[in-house]
């Protein structure tokens, strides 16, 4: 009997600190896609909100059941209108909604989403 490792894959650019991916770019009506191993279990978004409802999609591939993600707002700097509202969702643009937050400093500013083995929740 062999022994097996399991290999664990994370991505690493300009915009990762200390494992984190902060996304400081415009964030419009086509979301923005992340997956898991690839934020190191957080997200931060940065950026200028640029439609009133912006999604930020997790990705079904990679995921594994257990694995946690957390998307967080830097503070007001997700911007738009007094109605704008980014939304975590789960696969796809028209997936399930995991949680959302709105601009504004009493709005929650984060998601935390785990994977059940199907979707995001």
């Amino acid at each position: 009997m062999a022994i097996v490792k399991a290999t664990v894959v994370r991505d690493q650019n300009a915009n990762t600190l200390s494992g984190v991916q902060v996304d400081t770019a415009l964030i419009g009506s086509a979301g923005t896609r992340i997956s898991a191993g690839y934020t190191g279990g957080m997200y931060v978004v940065a950026g200028t909100q640029t439609s009133s409802l912006a999604p930020v999609i997790l990705d079904l591939a990679n995921a594994s059941p257990g694995d946690t993600i957390t998307v967080k707002k830097y503070t007001t700097a997700v911007i738009g209108t007094g109605a704008a509202q980014v939304v975590v969702v789960s696969g796809s643009a028209a997936g399930a909604v995991v949680g959302a937050f709105q601009v504004g400093t009493a709005s929650p500013n984060q998601v935390t989403a785990v994977f059940d083995g199907v979707q995001w929740r």
